[in-house]
């Protein structure tokens, strides 16, 4: 399978247990694929590391999880943890699809 294509069914895969109400992010799975191919047509880097940003839990991701005791693959516990920072899942999704 092409490597791009399983990023994108990890990336969607995460909104859809992950997702809340939140600034951050797209409304619906039909926005989500049309913006990951209209990303990877254009050859600005920054715009890919924008979507890449868009995709990624934010604070308000991880508070809600936290109070609502819930975890996904260890996410958010494993953040502190590991000492992992919100940016740097966001630098990951973005090296994996760039």
């Amino acid at each position: 399978m092409n490597s791009k294509f399983i990023i994108l069914v990890l990336l969607v895969s995460t909104i859809l247990f992950l997702g809340c109400d939140t600034q951050k992010g797209y409304s619906d799975l039909d926005e989500l694929y049309s913006g990951f191919v209209k990303h990877l047509r254009e050859s600005i880097k920054e715009n890919l590391r924008d979507y890449c940003y868009k995709i990624t839990p934010d604070e308000g991701t991880v508070k809600y999880m936290k109070n609502n005791n819930f975890s996904y693959r260890g996410f958010p516990d494993e953040l502190k943890k590991q000492n992992v920072s919100l940016s740097e899942i966001e630098n990951k999704y973005f090296k994996a699809v760039n």
